[in-house]
């Protein structure tokens, strides 16, 4: 990484795996996903590593059955999930190993905030100059939601415990170890009061911390010393500042030359796109004079003529329509016309869209965006005109 721009992108890179990792894993873990409802063999599945609970969620279902309150779908019987997690909170069943299924709601919820900081922290990144204090609320985001994910799943107990690292990663690099080391003891402490005095869904309370929080503790001081050490060894990671240019009116200057040459060469390319098009045009016409110059037989003139206007319109349907001895306009030549399409543009002559058409020798452009009444000639063709 060549500066602390390049650390904060490649830090964006690491919040996007490790959220999207962790919801993703989680939600294909909690069964019946973000269904109010669940089915009983997946429940039992669920916590079949715990007879405990596996009583209580028979005791509970006997009690729905008797009140007849539980559903069948598919031989398989199905309870409310929300309830049955309030039945369990009750009962004083819960335990940190389920945390996941008490809080999938919430799970869910923080998932969606994490992609949305995530999207923020990119587009900050990217359109804003470095800045020490974005840093910093980065890296409170980041420990906001560590802490949010790791009580919801768990506790100290949670796999996401990990998730503490990328704030401790990330102050030490930017600002340096001993920076690093107080965000290392406020995370101790934050797990140690949530475990303990506020009472997190499946949040076990910390008997011994020498052998939870003591360990852990020393792990996030240890990756700060790691990754503050490294910072200082590299250049320009070393330095708060970047000096990208000692004139900042000087890239200010490089930067609009560079959109006025963007748009002149955008200009350009406009007018090669525009020419090409018109020799395209042109050579579609010059194909037709020739066929016709070549034709002398009007039955197989028609034809062509028609092809060649579909295919320079780009058309989906069309028709050729010749007058009669009678002054009716007959389809004569048709381009993926149906029949039925067929009899609603035959028409008399000088009456009617087509009519009208055939004797003012004018094009006539119609669209149904416009809302034009005259639209409604063509509403019958299966084709939809």
């Amino acid at each position: 990484m060549r500066n602390k721009i390049d650390f904060e992108m490649t830090t964006n890179i690491v919040r996007v795996i490790i959220f999207l990792v962790a919801i993703i894993f989680y939600f294909t873990q909690i069964p019946g996903g973000r269904s109010s409802e669940i089915g009983m063999k997946k429940l039992n599945a669920y916590f079949s590593t715990s007879p405990a609970i596996t009583k209580k969620i028979d005791s509970y279902v006997k009690k729905l059955e008797t009140a007849g309150g539980i559903k069948t779908v598919n031989n398989e019987k199905i309870i409310n999930k929300d309830k049955f997690i309030k039945y369990l909170a009750e009962e004083d069943c819960i335990k940190s190993e389920f945390a996941p299924f008490y809080n999938y709601k919430n799970i869910f919820n923080a998932g969606i905030l994490a992609l949305l900081y995530i999207i923020t922290a990119i587009v900050l990144t990217k359109s804003l100059p470095y800045n020490p204090v974005y840093s910093i609320i980065f890296a409170s985001a980041d420990f906001l939601l560590a802490t949010l994910f790791i009580f919801w799943t768990g506790g100290i107990s949670s796999p996401f415990i990990l998730m503490y690292i990328l704030p401790v990663v990330h102050i030490a690099t930017q600002f340096g170890f001993s920076y690093s080391l107080g965000i290392t003891v406020f995370s101790a402490v934050i797990i140690f009061l949530f475990s303990n005095l506020l009472g997190f869904y499946g949040a076990e309370a910390i008997k011994d911390p020498f052998k939870s929080i003591i360990p852990f503790t020393a792990l996030l001081g240890l990756s700060g010393f790691l990754v503050g050490t490294i910072s200082k060894m590299l250049s320009p990671m070393s330095s708060t500042h970047i000096v990208v240019d000692e004139t900042p009116k000087r890239l200010e200057d490089i930067t609009r030359k560079y959109q006025a040459q963007s748009k002149e060469l955008q200009k350009y390319i406009n007018m090669e796109e525009n020419f090409r098009r018109k020799q395209r045009e042109f050579h579609g016409i010059h194909e037709i004079i020739q066929e016709i110059v070549s034709e002398v037989d009007i039955k197989k003139l028609l034809p062509l003529i028609m092809i060649k206007a579909a295919e320079e319109c780009e058309a989906r349907v069309g028709a050729t329509l010749l007058k009669t001895t009678s002054g009716e306009l007959r389809v004569y030549e048709r381009y993926n016309l149906s029949p039925v399409s067929e009899q609603i543009f035959t028409s008399r002559y000088g009456e009617g869209i087509l009519g009208t058409v055939a004797l003012k020798g004018e094009p006539v452009s119609l669209s149904k965006s416009d809302n034009d009444p005259r639209f409604s000639y063509f509403a019958r063709c299966p084709e939809r005109v």
